[in-house]
């Protein structure tokens, strides 16, 4: 939450408590509304853009060069070896190579992105409740908010148009 109050997609977060963890987390104070699903065609746009800046927001989880895949089959063949308990890493290739398959856009997500997690003023989004966020597959938070705000499928496939425009794509996203 923290970042993405430094992005103004949030608000602002104090950790008053630093250096010290702290289960308390104090933001300013957030003026908007929940944006609610029959007004949907009045802020779309605002929507699908803050979305959009929200995933283009640079996290670094990872250290370079890191292969999530090498290391889970790395730690998949420390398990084989103490014993019978996995006996064949060949499911895990399997699901390695449907994954590469997958056009994936890594990155920061919110991971539940709801009308009650959001905050509409002047043409502006703020996201609240970030714990679930982290990294992971961005089109999954483009899937839960169609869900989550009730966009059938014709607004579905609008919303998802509007976010995918001037988003730097993979080159292995704009093959397909």
């Amino acid at each position: 939450s923290q970042v993405v109050g430094e992005h103004h997609l949030g608000p602002k977060t104090y950790y008053p408590l630093k250096p010290i963890p702290s289960q308390l987390l104090i933001t300013d104070f957030i003026k908007g509304k929940s944006p609610q699903p029959a007004a949907y065609s009045e802020y779309k746009n605002d929507l699908a853009k803050a979305l959009r800046d929200l995933h283009h927001i640079q996290v670094s989880p990872l250290p370079k060069g890191v292969n999530l895949c090498e290391r889970a089959r790395a730690s998949l063949y420390n398990v084989k070896a103490l014993g019978p308990f996995l006996s064949e890493l060949n499911v895990f290739e399997k699901i390695e190579n449907g994954l590469l398959k997958y056009p994936f856009q890594y990155g920061l997500v919110h991971e539940d992105l709801n009308t009650l997690n959001a905050f509409y003023e002047d043409h502006e989004f703020l996201f609240i409740d970030w714990a679930n966020g982290g990294f992971g597959d961005q089109m999954g938070d483009v899937a839960n908010l169609t869900l989550e705000f009730g966009l059938d499928d014709n607004q579905s496939l609008e919303f998802l148009k509007l976010y995918l425009e001037d988003k730097k794509l993979t080159p292995k996203i704009k093959a397909q």
